[in-house]
């Protein structure tokens, strides 16, 4: 969708909007003033006429906003229905995207400060049942003053009895695959045909942008087309079936314990993840201060496994069935 011209902008009752300030697949976000005695500046965001999967989204994404009033989450303001779409406004946020941040920070504690807020924000949205499902650094504002804000929560899960359950209100169905697949957990790019989406996912995508932060920029996976698969495809496999790669880490004094903690996040069994995003904030300020982390280093034999696995899944059929035969024996009597 071409951005809209000034004289072009659509008419809601109570607002007058400024500027087009982004736009995705279903809808627009609009820099906006609410006329509500005090014109106050907004954020609002207008569903584009679509299909009913995006209708309903939209609705659950405005009610888990209302639900979230905690520090670090982008606060639903209002919400309604002009001319037949949808729209909510939220909090405005001056500030820039979590990468562009990253990219301009100078000192590693200084990164390290807003990746402990961004843990804790999110660490809050759990404890009130909500999975994020398309953590990215896209997906967090930076304001001026190192707080970052999460938003678009358009995917999220919500949590029923239990997380491990599939008696929970999600956005997805078991097999899609849905979100931004730089930062998708392996069993999200299973499309949830393994287990279920959760909480864990997110620990899963801040490993990967911790892993972003601590390398300078790498990322976990090669991005390089595999032979027969396109791009996405290639991806997609190496996420499902590799051990991502080891990080090298640029600041030595931390190399140790940044990577203890990015091994934690980047398991590819949930189960065998970092507990909580309270747990890992915890280690990031043991960290930024000196101590010694609670996070364990990851066994040996879970090491060996994975890296043993890796390197037989892209074998041909043949040899990679006698591959993982020989794994599994190797690993059983270790």
């Amino acid at each position: 969708m071409e951005p809209l011209d000034a004289k072009n902008l659509p008419s809601i009752a109570g607002y007058r909007l400024i500027e087009e300030i982004g736009h995705g697949q279903a809808a627009t976000v609009y820099k906006a003033l609410r006329l509500n005695g005090h014109s106050e500046v907004v954020a609002l965001k207008l569903l584009r006429p679509g299909n009913e999967g995006q209708r309903r989204r939209f609705e659950r994404e405005v009610e888990v906003q209302k639900s979230l009033d905690c520090p670090g989450v982008v606060r639903c303001l209002d919400s309604g229905r002009a001319n037949g779409a949808l729209y909510y406004a939220m909090e405005f946020v001056e500030g820039v995207a979590l990468d562009a941040f990253l990219a301009s920070a100078t000192t590693l504690d200084e990164k390290l400060l807003v990746f402990e807020r961004l843990c804790d924000a999110l660490a809050q949205a759990h404890a009130r049942g909500v999975a994020h499902r398309d953590l990215k650094p896209a997906n967090v504002l930076v304001d001026a003053q190192g707080q970052p804000h999460i938003l678009d929560f358009g995917i999220c899960a919500l949590q029923a009895d239990d997380w491990s359950t599939w008696l929970r209100s999600q956005q997805t169905q078991p097999g899609d695959i849905i979100g931004t697949i730089k930062y998708m957990s392996p069993e999200q790019a299973w499309g949830g045909l393994l287990g279920p989406i959760d909480h864990r996912t997110d620990i899963w995508s801040l490993g990967v942008i911790l892993f972003e932060m601590a390398t300078g920029g790498r990322y976990p996976y090669k991005l390089d087309g595999l032979p027969g698969k396109s791009i996405t495809e290639s991806l997609l496999h190496r996420i499902r079936h590799e051990r991502s790669e080891t990080p090298r880490i640029v600041f030595p004094q931390y190399a140790v314990q940044l990577k203890t903690l990015i091994d934690a996040c980047l398991a590819h069994e949930p189960d065998r993840r970092l507990s909580s995003a309270a747990a890992l904030a915890d280690d990031i300020q043991r960290v930024r201060t000196g101590q010694r982390i609670g996070t364990a280093r990851r066994s040996r034999i879970h090491s060996l496994e994975r890296l043993a696995i890796g390197l037989v899944v892209n074998q041909p059929h043949a040899l990679r069935v006698s591959g993982l035969a020989a794994v599994l024996t190797f690993l059983t009597v270790l």
